[in-house]
């Protein structure tokens, strides 16, 4: 058996002065190109956990590791290191409004751009880099919108975009975070089977954290069930059980210890 894309052992999140933690004992594996929705109502933890995937949030005890590489807050080269080939899709879209679709969009190149690079292409652009940015726009069917100002977009037309952007990164991961939190029932649909599409015709494993239990079970081969910081069932009905760890391999890591 392959070894896991991702995997997350024991992991505990609690913030200081909590009271109790919002992720506790939470353990799961995710091979490269398996598409994984994570249900659960709403305070369940599930967007703190990809937080704490993409080391957004700071893990009290347990052990992450992505494509081989151990997640370590204590290092800024591995935690980079493990963002570029993690792409998140947040529920707000995050886009920059007063700015074209194009600047939008090739913010997914960043994680491989100098600063230089990157402040060259605000005031000037390359054919190449309005090529990449119009070829993911057009996968997501908003070709024609590369020029206009994102904060001239629809909300879903917004959160295509997003997805645009999250294919400029090239990733082995994307973590979506309630895509289709704020569309319609039919635009959610249109919305969720493209981005299931092209995370599978590129072979890109995908985390979507959901409310809508009908719609992880319609478009994706695995569920995972979250609730009170814990995750209880996956789609067999089985509860998770951690991954096994090999002889020799290094504890779990516990971020306060040196």
């Amino acid at each position: 058996m392959t070894t896991p894309l991702l995997q997350v052992e024991h992991l505990r999140v609690q913030p200081p002065g909590a009271e109790r933690p919002i992720l506790e004992d939470v353990s799961t594996v995710i091979r490269a190109g398996e598409r994984v929705a994570l249900v659960g109502p709403s305070g369940a933890g599930k967007t703190t956990l990809l937080r704490a995937l993409n080391g957004s949030v700071r893990a009290l005890s347990g052990r992450i590791l992505f494509n081989g590489i151990q997640l370590d807050d204590r290092s800024s080269r591995i935690l980079r290191q493990v963002r570029r080939g993690m792409a998140v899709i947040p529920q707000k879209h995050d886009l920059v409004e007063n700015l074209k679709v194009y600047h939008n969009v090739m913010a997914g190149a960043l994680g491989r751009w100098s600063n230089a690079h990157a402040l060259r292409f605000l005031f000037w652009q390359t054919a190449s880099e309005l090529d990449e940015a119009r070829h993911a726009l057009d996968r997501v069917e908003m070709a024609n919108k590369l020029h206009d100002s994102a904060g001239k977009l629809s909300g879903g037309q917004q959160q295509r975009v997003a997805i645009a952007r999250a294919l400029v990164q090239k990733p082995l991961l994307i973590l979506a975070d309630e895509p289709v939190a704020s569309l319609d029932p039919r635009m959610a649909r249109q919305v969720l089977e493209l981005l299931c599409k092209l995370a599978e015709d590129d072979g890109v494993a995908l985390l979507c954290t959901l409310h809508q239990p009908e719609l992880a079970r319609e478009y994706f081969p695995r569920t995972l069930e979250m609730r009170d910081g814990k995750l209880t069932t996956d789609s067999a009905g089985q509860a998770p059980v951690a991954p096994t760890r090999s002889a020799g391999e290094a504890p779990a890591w516990t971020p306060g210890n040196a």
